[in-house]
């Protein structure tokens, strides 16, 4: 059976302040309604908790020093099922050539250390300059916005 994705309704209810039971709840009766499958409940609260946390540390993260490492308050911890590491956040900012509009993509830089704003964005500076499909475009900035711990088994 087909499931729901329960990432657009986690998004929307720490939006509207709902609470992760009642978000749950909201989520669960959509699933059913359209014949799906929702997610396990301990599952679906987990991510609400890191994504409501990751909301919380992203303002604080974009004021940030750019040459001093995060500390505690700005690292959000995350649960995996592969190895362990840091995750730096960036926004980058982004218009076709000949256009106005602006692209905006977050993109994730993976490391074993913990790194600076500074290097994570020269990092995806060096990795958007090094890759072949992003030819027709004008990079127009880049902002760290956070980075995530990946702990192996749990948060």
């Amino acid at each position: 059976m087909a499931k729901l994705p329960a990432l657009p309704w986690i998004r929307s209810g720490v939006t509207q302040g709902l609470s992760a039971n009642a978000s749950y709840r909201a989520f669960q009766q959509a699933a059913h309604a359209d014949g799906l499958q929702g997610l396990r409940r301990q599952d679906y609260l987990r991510l609400y908790g890191e994504t409501r946390s990751a909301r919380g540390t992203t303002a604080q993260a974009v004021s940030a020093p750019r040459d001093v490492l995060p500390s505690s308050e700005l690292i959000n911890r995350r649960s995996t099922v592969n190895k362990s590491g840091y995750g730096s956040w960036v926004m980058v900012y982004q218009r076709n050539k000949g256009e106005t509009e602006i692209i905006k993509s977050p993109w994730l830089i993976r490391s074993n250390e913990l790194l600076t704003p500074m290097e994570a964005e020269r990092r995806t500076g060096e990795a958007i300059a090094q890759n072949p499909y992003e030819y027709d475009r004008t990079l127009v900035g880049v902002g760290y916005i956070g980075t995530d711990q990946y702990v192996v088994g749990g948060a």
